[in-house]
């Protein structure tokens, strides 16, 4: 397991790679968490920024295949990028009926983010999301 966290204007950015097992959602869920409130982002954020990391990040323990999952979070300006890699070679899910308990995440990230997408390769898939970080009011003008 690895972490780094970097403070360099104008980014702001921490990455975490972990082993690809499914107590990695969960922590790196919570790093997501404690990122966005070491930034002080709006706490309205902070569950988007976490559904967003668990999707794509259950996605890559559960298809990939991957040893490894990794997490970026970057922060500039009034955008936060979410990227999620993996090394493996993803396995086809199964086509699920309307009754399944899963198979709804990515609709969830396409609702939550500004723009999302996915580049598969050779070496692995990378996931990435952008949210929109709304501007913070002075106190006293809410």
């Amino acid at each position: 397991m690895s972490v780094s966290t970097t403070f360099t204007r104008p980014w702001t950015a921490a990455t975490w790679t972990t082993t690809a097992e499914r107590t990695a959602v969960r922590r790196l869920r919570r790093f997501a968490g404690d990122f966005a409130r070491t930034c002080e982002l709006p706490e309205s954020l902070v569950d988007p920024l976490q559904v967003i990391v668990s999707e794509y990040a259950t996605n890559a323990v559960c298809h990939s295949g991957s040893p490894d999952v990794s997490l970026l979070l970057a922060l500039r300006d009034r955008l936060l990028l979410v990227a999620v890699r993996d090394r493996g070679t993803w396995r086809h899910p199964r086509p699920r009926g309307p009754e399944a308990a899963g198979g709804r995440g990515l609709v969830l990230v396409r609702a939550y983010s500004h723009a999302c997408g996915r580049h598969r390769s050779r070496t692995g898939t990378h996931a990435w999301a952008h949210l929109a970080v709304p501007a913070t009011q002075p106190e006293g003008t809410r």
